[in-house]
């Protein structure tokens, strides 16, 4: 399979499942529209630069396999994101205002 191919099956999987997912958080309330909306325009303003760049980086290098490799970082710089902003301060929060939460606690949870 074409690094391409690929690259742009992941895309249109990723662009089906948030939309999805956006469209489930909208019928729920839960979506912030304004930030929804500065999330969405920036990304249709960035998305096709780094279309454009990669594809000349690859013409230049010749090694369609970069655009994996950089798939994997632009991955790994999610989870580390994800990481600092949402998981490890959920944690703190939820040590310092249900420390008897930290642990998995099945009881708690099927109650």
């Amino acid at each position: 399979l074409h690094p391409q191919v690929g690259a742009g099956t992941s895309k249109m999987v990723l662009m089906l499942s948030t939309g999805g997912t956006a469209l489930s958080y909208l019928a729920a309330d839960k979506l912030n529209i304004t930030y929804a909306l500065v999330y969405g325009l920036l990304n249709v303003v960035v998305t096709p630069i780094g279309i454009y760049v990669m594809d000349i980086f690859v013409k230049k290098t010749g090694h369609p396999s970069y655009i994996t490799l950089l798939s994997l970082i632009r991955f790994i710089l999610g989870v580390l994101v994800q990481l600092v902003f949402s998981a490890i301060p959920s944690f703190i929060s939820l040590a310092r205002d249900h420390p008897d939460m930290l642990g998995f606690n099945p009881k708690g949870i099927c109650q």
